[in-house]
């Protein structure tokens, strides 16, 4: 009985030693699995921030490179604006460059251009001169082509002296105006001041022969004549009327051998284009001259070189 207990005694022991055996494999299995569930867990966490890290890296390396860019745009603006400023300063600095250029070009330009206009001007009076001049010395007024009623003092100044007859009274000068007038370009100008004046006068150039010196010359063809009435006549025609003059004026008679123009001054005055000589000055000998009426008319004829108008404006 004793062995019987005995055996019983260590054959539960060992089926409880068995049975231990089972519960504590069974609970090492759960153990095994919550940890095996827990380190999956926390592979997926840890995948899962690792996911988002990575896109974080992505995210900041996209932004990098975003701000590396913009900072290239804006180094690249720079430089533009740094090479428009400097192409701006090259334009300003070539723009005053040409407007100083030009300043100098119409400086010199307008040296030049007063320079050859200052040349022109004095080759004019040059001209001037020597045409009053040749005019002074040379063309008088004609004793041998002179009414007997006239006196001729200092070969220019002219008087009637007779009394008792009014008639027209004609002298012609020396020289024709061709010949006084080829030292001063193509114009011939002489001027006459009325010093006493009773009635009438008229003067202007005319063919010399064969024209009476005692009658109205004005209506004969080869004349070219101007009044103290103001009235000019070519021809032997009347063609119009422009200002009377009178005592103390100062006349002028020109013509442009050139144009065949024919102009009249007064007291220094351009009075304007009169009339057309029919035939040409240089073809026709023509001669100037003067026509007075009554007693003590006295006129002083001025052939240069000083004139009371300013040849150089024609």
């Amino acid at each position: 009985m004793s062995t019987s207990t005995n055996s019983m005694d260590s054959s539960d022991l060992k089926s409880a030693e068995k049975s231990g055996e089972i519960n504590v494999t069974g609970t090492q299995r759960k153990i095994t699995v919550l940890l095996i569930l827990v380190v999956v867990n926390i592979t997926v966490i840890m995948g899962k921030e690792l996911l988002e890290m990575n896109e974080m890296c992505k995210s900041k390396e996209l932004e990098k490179k975003a701000l590396q860019a913009e900072i290239e745009k804006l180094k690249l603006i720079m430089e533009n604006i740094v090479l428009q400023a400097k192409v701006d300063k090259m334009e300003e600095e070539k723009g005053q460059y040409e407007k100083e250029k030009m300043d100098k070009y119409d400086s010199a330009d307008h040296q030049i251009k007063n320079t050859q206009n200052g040349q022109q001007m004095e080759l004019m009076k040059d001209k001037q001169m020597k045409f009053s001049s040749a005019q002074r010395q040379s063309n008088r007024w004609d004793s041998n082509a002179c009414h007997n009623d006239i006196k001729i003092s200092d070969d220019k100044i002219l008087t009637v002296l007779q009394k008792e007859d009014m008639g027209y009274r004609s002298v012609f000068a020396k020289y024709s105006i061709h010949q006084t007038s080829a030292n001063f370009s193509e114009i011939f100008y002489f001027e006459i001041s009325v010093i006493n004046l009773k009635e009438f006068v008229l003067f202007g150039f005319a063919v010399k022969q064969p024209m009476p010196l005692d009658q109205n010359i004005q209506s004969r063809t080869g004349t070219y004549t101007f009044s103290n009435y103001g009235n000019f006549w070519a021809n032997g025609s009347r063609k119009g009327t422009t200002v009377q003059f009178s005592g103390g004026d100062i006349v002028g008679f020109g013509v442009n051998l050139a144009t065949r123009q024919i102009f009249f001054t007064k007291n220094g005055q351009h009075l304007g284009v009169a009339v057309f000589v029919a035939a040409s000055p240089t073809d026709v000998t023509f001669f100037p001259f003067i026509s007075l009426l009554h007693y003590n008319d006295k006129i002083e004829a001025n052939f240069g070189p000083n004139f009371k108008f300013d040849l150089s404006t024609l």
